[in-house]
């Protein structure tokens, strides 16, 4: 999550994807070193040992981003579809197992209610209290009671700030004017609505 102090989220998979696909050395692609057993056995042992751990350490790495940072995804459709680019470029058995996993928690996702529009409240609302009338040719803000406008703006007020992800506070970026509609834009809606409540009541 602290990765957006010093790079983007396109940025970071592109790293990701840069430090997965490491190329064999040179010396084992050459084709009079492929019919020696010797270097046959030092290319099996650079994918065993090295390889094949390195990978399987940058898929863990993405399927913690998707598991618990989806919304860097939902936010950016082309970070998504780099994601999929890469998963299904992704040869080799080893490999499969993991990548469906990664694809599993990515279809799991997706299908998901976003955690901004599920409900805050389980119990049923209170009946609306009204101050000075019900008829609708008379109404007003002050026809209602009070407490019920009190309670009206904490329900928005919940809905706003639950809707805020954690990366949003990350390195203070609702502060920085470029990237703040970017980087911080449930957080900087929720602090609007509270500054116009504020001038309003």
């Amino acid at each position: 999550m602290t990765y957006r102090s010093f790079c983007s989220p396109t940025k970071l998979l592109d790293l990701l994807i840069e430090r997965f696909e490491i190329p064999l050395p040179e010396e084992a692609t050459d084709l009079d070193t492929k019919k020696d057993p010797l270097m046959m056995k030092a290319v099996k042992v650079f994918k065993s040992y090295y390889l094949s751990p390195i990978q399987l350490r940058v898929v863990n790495v993405l399927r913690h981003w998707v598991d618990f940072h989806y919304y860097d995804f939902q936010r950016d459709q082309e970070l998504l579809t780099r994601l999929h680019t890469f998963i299904t470029s992704v040869k080799g058995k080893k490999m499969q197992k993991w990548v469906a996993a990664l694809n599993r928690a990515l279809d799991k996702k997706r299908d998901e209610i976003p955690s901004a529009t599920k409900p805050v409240f389980t119990k049923k609302p209170l009946p609306v209290e009204w101050w000075l009338t019900q008829k609708p040719e008379e109404f007003n803000l002050l026809s209602l009671h009070p407490k019920d406008i009190a309670r009206q703006l904490t329900l928005i007020m919940a809905e706003n700030f639950h809707a805020i992800h954690p990366s949003e506070l990350v390195d203070a970026s609702w502060m920085k004017e470029k990237k703040k509609e970017m980087a911080s834009p449930n957080l900087l809606k929720h602090t609007r609505f509270e500054t116009m409540v504020f001038y309003v009541f």
